[in-house]
């Protein structure tokens, strides 16, 4: 029996990947209108200290993801100083990415049906905690999930057992008793599948390389969309898991 059911959320509750971009372009602003810089620097800039800081801290590190230090790459390399500029360039890009994002569509309703059944609902992410919970508010979303988990209270990033694991002890169920929906195939299906949870690969945004391997490691459980994941006959079907 489901007690659980736990979601990714970037490019699994929102489109993560046109927020980004929407936010890079508002990095940009700022760096054009409060640095003079050029346009074009500052969108190739902001691409290098990506790879810079994925190249230091390597995937494991939920630092990784912290847009204060990305901004800081950027600005050293172009001896620029970090005050008060590092935040402020982050928070020009979390505003752009925020003010783009909408619920998926079908989101809503299957929350709904969720908390109905008693479900719990969990965020489980890899990313700074300040940041998730905003989204998860700006979404408007705080009254469906019962708590977030980010890989900074972990202390672990996903796909690691680590991170599964104390998803599962803080909502107090056992692996057979949750399941992970997640776009990521190496961080949330692989994840889940390590700990013995069940999953479903949410695929709104999904490559033409990422279903090849899905379909090479055989990966049937998908939802392709939350709005055919209610039945008209009241069941509830996540993937292949029904509830």
């Amino acid at each position: 029996m489901i007690k659980a059911v736990i979601f990714d959320l970037d490019n699994t509750l929102y489109n993560f990947d046109e927020g980004s971009r929407i936010g890079a372009e508002a990095f940009a602003d700022y760096c054009v209108r409060e640095l003079g810089l050029d346009r074009e620097d500052a969108v190739s800039g902001w691409k290098e200290a990506l790879d810079e800081q994925w190249k230091r801290m390597t995937d494991d590190c939920p630092a990784v993801h912290n847009r204060v230090i990305r901004a800081q790459y950027f600005l050293s390399k172009r001896a620029i100083s970090e005050f008060p500029h590092a935040p402020r360039l982050a928070e020009a890009y979390w505003k752009g990415l925020m003010d783009t994002m909408l619920p998926e569509k079908g989101l809503i309703e299957l929350l709904t049906a969720l908390k109905s059944r008693k479900v719990k609902i969990a965020v489980g992410t890899n990313m700074t905690s300040y940041v998730q919970f905003l989204k998860i508010e700006k979404l408007g979303l705080e009254n469906y999930i019962d708590c977030m988990i980010s890989s900074e209270e972990a202390m672990a990033e996903k796909p690691t057992g680590e991170f599964f694991n104390y998803v599962m002890k803080k909502l107090g169920v056992k692996s057979e008793e949750a399941i992970f929906i997640g776009d990521s195939i190496k961080h949330d299906i692989e994840g889940a599948k390590g700990v013995g949870m069940r999953y479903a690969w949410y695929t709104a945004y999904a490559s033409e390389r990422d279903f090849a391997r899905a379909d090479s490691e055989g990966i049937v459980s998908r939802i392709a969309s939350y709005a055919d994941c209610l039945l008209h006959d009241g069941r509830i079907c996540l993937g292949n898991v029904e509830l």
